[in-house]
């Protein structure tokens, strides 16, 4: 009899410890959490509602990017395969995002971005108070991305640059690029290649990213067919075109 009392009591203080901690409200926990946020990084989030694992808040400005309407939603399935994950959805720029941020066993990881936005809206993302001289659409299809130890680890995906246009003179058009990229295979980083959709620009490159952000970018650049005058200024700016036509690239630096 006493030890089905302690039964009984034992898994109602689990419960009960599990709905204390289940409910608990995302007002709370976001101010416990800014202490983990590094000295001199200005984060303000705005009229925050829910729980932890289930939320929303009216904005979140953090380095200068502003997000609005924004919610998430934690995914405890991905508890099985040893991650942490939660669903993110937000707007910026006017424009819809939806991202999966995690904590896996190795690392952190972004991964499931997807749509397709303004290249202004992907501007104010990356660089936030600076206009790249740049239009058109960018198209996301990004598997993963991961870091361990604050080093880029890997990742999956494709991002192709629709109507691509530069807006400095001499204005480039181009049909457009895509950009696809996998593990290194064997190390840690990034591989990947350039290439174009068409067009008066013909673009073949190969590009490796280590995790420290060293970069070696070969290949070539060039014309396709008889390409006007704009697109034979624009590409000189690059180098020297060869009988060909083409720009051998072979360029590497630190990001």
């Amino acid at each position: 009899m006493k030890s089905r009392i302690a039964l009984f009591l034992g898994l109602f203080l689990v419960a009960y410890l599990f709905f204390l901690v289940w409910y608990m409200p995302a007002p709370y926990v976001l101010q416990r959490a800014q202490a983990l946020v590094p000295a001199g990084t200005p984060v303000e989030i705005v009229d925050v509602q829910g729980f932890w694992h289930r939320g929303q808040a009216t904005a979140l400005t953090i380095e200068g990017r502003r997000l609005t309407d924004l919610s998430w939603r934690f995914r405890p399935l991905a508890l099985f395969t040893g991650r942490l994950a939660v669903d993110c959805n937000f707007l910026a720029q006017g424009e819809r995002f939806k991202v999966r941020l995690g904590r896996s066993l190795t690392g952190y990881f972004i991964s499931n971005v997807t749509g397709r936005y303004p290249v202004a809206a992907i501007n104010a993302l990356l660089v936030p108070g600076e206009v790249l001289p740049v239009t058109g659409e960018i198209e996301l299809a990004v598997e993963a991305i991961r870091v361990r130890e604050n080093q880029l680890a890997g990742g999956t995906g494709e991002i192709v640059w629709h109507q691509a246009q530069t807006t400095l003179m001499p204005e480039i058009k181009l049909d457009g690029l895509r950009l696809t990229f996998e593990d290194a295979g064997g190390a840690l980083g990034l591989k990947g290649n350039v290439v174009d959709l068409g067009g008066p620009v013909l673009v073949d490159l190969q590009l490796t990213l280590s995790p420290v952000g060293r970069y070696q970018c070969t290949g070539k650049i060039g014309t396709r067919g008889q390409a006007n005058r704009q697109v034979l200024e624009g590409l000189k700016l690059l180098g020297r075109l060869d009988r060909n036509g083409t720009i051998k690239v072979n360029q590497s630096g630190t990001l």
